[in-house]
């Protein structure tokens, strides 16, 4: 099986796909939350840190849903 893994980080969350490119099927996701912080109406903040933790999270979920780590690249 060549497993890939895709990562989407977005605006208020980041999303992991894990992709059998032989069986040509999507096979886990996987997606967490991160926060806006808005300081002032006019404003609005995001922590890199929070992309971070929410990335490894959402991959270890889906890579545990696939029941594999065996990834053979990362887009």
């Amino acid at each position: 099986m060549t497993l890939l893994l895709g990562i989407d980080l977005g605006t208020s969350s980041v999303k992991a796909v894990l992709f059998d490119a032989d069986a040509a099927r999507v096979i886990a996701s996987a997606a967490r939350e991160y926060p806006i912080h808005k300081p002032t109406p006019d404003r609005a903040e995001q922590d890199p840190d929070d992309w971070w933790r929410a990335a490894v999270a959402s991959t270890c979920d889906a890579l545990d849903q696939a029941g594999t780590h065996d990834v053979r690249a990362i887009g």
